[in-house]
């Protein structure tokens, strides 16, 4: 049976590691006890709990808190994921909410874009908004929700697409000016909450409509205006530059941040790299451990 070593050659001071095929003239039982595959499981188990990390990409963090609602009404949202048990919201706040940021806390990445007050809409609908300071990622709105519900998923490149084609046409920023909202502004702001609800939780394959399919929201005075809103959108047209703020326990958000010079901002430090350097240091070790293992087999 022929299995594959690594061998280190010295010629002089210098030395250097090849690959050698060699036999084992063992018997093929015993053979089979030198090659671990659980080793090999647990080194591609590693790397693939690395790259499910991966997926959630800060770009920044911040000290955030909800402050209030903007133009809003009172709504509420059925989930029905094929597969997957129902979820209902209930009687929710349906249009824009107001934030603020903490300035005196450390902030990294786009959180330093962050002005001390914002506005923003939901994107989670089983989690709760928080009037707590609480420390937020900032991540591509590709990959917002960061959500725990079942059956759903962060809403992927092209709805996010359409959702910054929703803001750039429709969005109206006197929703979270502050004071007081006319009955206009916040029924259209409640459409417009549910036509994000709509862009991110609706199944892959059906028509995008407040009113039918997986997603449902009931309750809201234009749903109408939602629909409208949502026949007309374009995943290659205008966009607003938006992104998610997530948080794993708290409500998450979609924001408008102003497109920007990126040699401006700080960026967020690569936390993957301490993971990465672990996994490789596991995998080295299991290797070098195996190595010895066949080393030992060959001089029997």
């Amino acid at each position: 049976m022929a299995l594959i070593r690594t061998e280190r050659l010295h010629a002089g001071k210098r030395s250097r590691r090849v690959v050698r095929v060699v036999k084992l003239d063992v018997p093929y039982g015993k053979a089979m006890r030198v090659v671990k595959p659980t080793r090999i499981v647990m080194c591609l188990a590693a790397l693939l709990l690395a790259a499910g990390h991966l997926r959630a990409t800060s770009l920044g963090t911040a000290y955030i808190r909800y402050s209030g609602l903007g133009a809003a009404g009172v709504g509420s949202a059925k989930f029905s994921p094929t597969g997957y048990p129902s979820y209902s919201t209930g009687s929710v706040y349906a249009g824009a909410y107001t934030f603020q940021t903490d300035m005196s806390r450390p902030r990294t990445g786009l959180g330093l874009t962050l002005s001390d007050t914002f506005g923003g809409f939901c994107v989670d609908m089983s989690q709760w908004a928080r009037s707590q300071w609480e420390l937020y990622d900032v991540v591509p709105l590709a990959e917002a929700p960061r959500t725990t519900l079942d059956g759903a998923q962060p809403m992927g490149e092209t709805r996010a697409k359409l959702l910054e084609n929703l803001w750039y046409l429709h969005y109206d920023s006197a929703w979270v000016a502050g004071g007081t909202y006319t009955t206009t502004q916040k029924r259209e702001a409640e459409a417009f909450a549910a036509a994000v609800w709509e862009i991110a939780f609706e199944e892959d394959g059906n028509n995008l409509n407040v009113l039918t399919g997986a997603l449902v929201a009931s309750g809201i005075d234009n749903a109408g205006l939602a629909n409208t809103w949502l026949a007309g959108l374009d995943a290659d047209g205008e966009k607003a530059s938006l992104y998610g703020v997530v948080h794993d326990t708290y409500q998450d958000y979609v924001i408008l941040i102003p497109v920007l010079n990126t040699d401006d901002v700080i960026p967020e430090p690569h936390t993957m790299l301490g993971m990465l350097m672990g996994v490789a240091a596991v995998c080295r070790y299991l290797s070098r451990k195996q190595q010895r293992k066949q080393s030992r087999a060959a001089s029997q």
